[in-house]
């Protein structure tokens, strides 16, 4: 097994608890249990019918695709590792036009059916040493996940249609940004500074605040997830398409040429998937919801950072600390959580103003910092 720069990892591993493994069997097992994140048991009622909250644009999600979209979904895939069906991109580009068409019906039957099979959600979990990891430690490798090419194919179509969706109902914040069209960090930066800059000229305190939440990715709740996705308007076929997709995935871990058992992985965007980024954005979405409008909230990817602004210190303090139990909240209703020790906050007002106050959260004071990096960028 090499790291990603190609030399050699430890022929040992050493978990958190200090016990050491040498077989690789172990090893490939014990790298799956840390990957393993276990599932909420609160289950949310669903309802995946059409005919409640149909509109034109949901409307279009659930007709059969063309064979255009199949060939545009082609075009951008790139050339890939296959999962364990073996199947590549090349492979796929090389048919016939009238085998795409087999294709193409089997891709609209699955639609119509909202049938996911199996090996579609079956992920081969390929462990990286992260860069200046102690590579004998089971936490210091990040899993690369392959899966099905063919599966990719169908999510790049369905991907193609979900962000028309949203999109043409303004669904995401314009201070939302990460894994969405024309939407990037220097844009979110450069309202940033700018909001920062008209306060200080109408002599206001200005803070701000950037929470780390831990393990964003692999602590969504599938439950949760749906269910948002059902509010947004996505229903019928697609919609239990995509919740069967989220159901009962399974993986191994390939280490060392041996596989770990397989495991259930039942919580988090699926790792590898083309539509996890887009889960992940819906599943954010609505912590613009539950701040009050005068408080500016930018979201990019996994990044949530908060600008409170207001005359007065009190004012101040009262704005974060109520901006505060609302994240509690939301994280508590969500099943995330926030890590305090690793998030910030900074003072960029002009004038004096005070800092080093205590702001808890979830009894844990968040540290103050001279300066704070969001989106790429540092500010001071």
């Amino acid at each position: 097994m090499l790291s990603k720069d190609g030399t050699p990892c430890s022929s040992h591993l050493v978990l958190v608890s200090g016990v050491t493994l040498t077989s690789p069997v172990a090893q490939a097992n014990a790298i799956a249990t840390s990957i393993l994140k276990k599932a909420p048991k609160q289950i949310i009622p669903m309802d995946f019918s059409c005919e409640s909250s149909e509109t034109i644009h949901s409307r279009s999600l659930n007709i059969p695709f063309t064979i255009n979209e199949l060939k545009v979904a082609l075009s951008k895939m790139r050339n890939k590792s296959p999962g364990k069906d073996g199947i590549t991109k090349k492979m796929i580009s090389s048919l016939s036009h009238s085998n795409l068409f087999r294709v193409l019906g089997q891709f609209n039957e699955l639609l119509s059916s909202a049938k996911v099979p199996e090996s579609w959600r079956m992920s081969k979990i390929i462990p990286i040493l992260k860069p200046g990891k102690n590579a004998s430690e089971v936490n210091s490798y990040r899993p690369i996940a392959l899966t099905s090419v063919l599966c990719k194919l169908f999510e790049r179509m369905l991907l193609a249609r979900l962000l028309k969706f949203f999109l043409q109902q303004n669904f995401f914040s314009p201070f939302q940004a990460g894994f969405l069209p024309y939407k990037g960090c220097d844009t979110l930066s450069a309202v940033v500074l700018h909001k920062i800059l008209s306060a200080r000229a109408r002599k206001h305190l200005v803070y701000g605040i950037s929470f780390d939440l831990k393990a964003a990715y692999d602590n969504v709740w599938h439950d949760g997830l749906m269910f948002k996705m059902l509010q947004s308007g996505v229903r019928g076929h697609v919609a239990l398409w995509i919740f069967n997709f989220l159901l009962d995935r399974k993986a191994f871990v390939s280490w060392r040429g041996i596989s770990s058992s397989m495991f259930n992985y039942n919580r988090g965007v699926p790792q590898g998937s083309v539509l996890s980024p887009l889960f992940f954005t819906v599943f954010m979405q609505d912590i613009f919801d539950i701040l009050p409008d005068d408080v500016t909230c930018f979201l990019y990817a996994d990044d949530i950072f908060l600008l409170i602004s207001e005359p007065s210190i009190e004012e101040v303090k009262n704005k974060i600390f109520f901006c505060i139990a609302r994240l509690e909240s939301w994280c508590q209703t969500w099943h995330m959580e926030i890590a305090p020790q690793k998030s910030s906050i900074i003072n960029f007002s002009s004038r004096a103003s005070p800092a080093g106050f205590h702001v808890p959260f979830g009894g844990t004071n968040i540290p103050w910092a001279s300066s704070v990096r969001f989106f790429g960028h540092s500010v001071r």
